[in-house]
């Protein structure tokens, strides 16, 4: 059972402005006043911005300059919003606090990964314009983990599993599960063969459903493996859970430089192979991250997930982060964990 990307996705922009901006050569300006940017401080109103449509947010200006700005635009690039920006330009006087309002809407089909959002402040002089600074908010489009509902038979009695680790992906839990897809490869284009990951949690575990695409040409012994790097919120550990399609599985977890494996014994998998894909279905107990419970809600943990295939056109594809950073958790995309249903 293969998922498209659909509703339910939710946006999640982190904003971490560049340290000391980006300053511009700029050609010479009679005022002199734009030699000075870095005394023009911005500001975000907010860090972490869930978006699920749409979202409205204050981007500061503190003028700290020797002089006031007679005009000044705010122009935004993303390929993952479309950005309104109002007033569409402003004055802003020496030592004044001003704001211009950000509108951002996620455009139809975007796919997980990271999308930085490029901010960039012109001079507006006559007729013309000069740019003066420019800075990025570095985004993460995530989405909400659902928790699925516990299963009873009767009150009072224990949770039932929502979720049989065989293989099959066919339980009605799995179409409340979030998707994550639209792969990209290392040398920065859509991955062929694709990747579609099914994920969600309830009391007992996270599940994973992962499901590879196969290449037309792919043989039967193809080496392809497929990683799960899982970051808890504020532990520094990073845990990476391997899967081969003939069933293998490697666990370690990394906290600084030191690695240790971790026994395959501690989850439940099942590798399953079909004439088109190949699927690996998992439950991951809370005890393997060292809790006894769910996160709470709103939780944030870091996750990207790296396939690998070897043989004649091998090839590296991830979910989130770039040819440059997929490997590092500053590259990792975002799930925030959704209270009960």
């Amino acid at each position: 059972m293969i998922r498209r990307p659909g509703l339910g996705v939710w946006v999640v922009l982190t904003t971490l402005l560049t340290a000391g901006f980006l300053p511009v050569a700029i050609a010479h300006l009679c005022d002199n006043v734009y030699r000075q940017p870095d005394k023009l401080i911005v500001k975000p109103e907010i860090t972490n911005i869930i978006v699920k449509d749409a979202i409205r947010f204050k981007l500061y200006l503190q003028n700290n300059m020797d002089r006031g700005i007679e005009q000044i635009r705010l122009g935004a690039l993303s390929e993952a919003f479309d950005v309104k920006v109002s007033p569409e330009q402003m004055g802003v006087p020496q030592g004044a606090r001003v704001f211009f309002e950000v509108e951002l809407k996620t455009k139809p089909d975007v796919p997980a990964g990271n999308y930085p959002l490029q901010f960039r402040l012109y001079a507006v002089k006559g007729g013309g314009e000069q740019e003066f600074k420019r800075f990025l908010l570095a985004g993460t489009v995530a989405c909400v983990v659902p928790r699925l509902k516990e299963l009873q038979e009767e009150p009072g009695s224990e949770a039932q599993e929502t979720i049989r680790i065989d293989g099959a992906v066919a339980e009605r839990a799995w179409r409340e599960a979030l998707v994550l897809s639209n792969f990209r490869s290392t040398d920065g284009k859509p991955a062929e063969p694709q990747t579609v990951v099914l994920t969600a949690f309830d009391s007992k575990a996270l599940y994973f459903a992962l499901t590879c695409l196969k290449g037309a040409d792919d043989p039967e012994d193809i080496q392809d493996t497929l990683t799960v790097n899982l970051s808890p919120y504020g532990r520094g550990q990073l845990y990476a859970l391997a899967f081969r399609k003939d069933g293998a599985v490697r666990m370690s977890v990394q906290e600084g430089s030191e690695v240790e494996r971790l026994s395959p014994r501690s989850v439940r998998f099942r590798a399953a192979g079909g004439e088109d894909e190949w699927v690996v279905e998992t439950a991951l107990p809370w005890a393997v991250f060292g809790v006894d419970k769910p996160p709470e809600p709103g939780e944030t943990w870091l996750l990207n997930i790296v396939r690998a295939r070897a043989g004649d056109r091998p090839q590296t594809s991830f979910w989130a982060g770039s040819p440059e950073d997929y490997e590092k958790p500053e590259g990792y995309g975002r799930l925030l964990f959704a209270p009960q249903p």
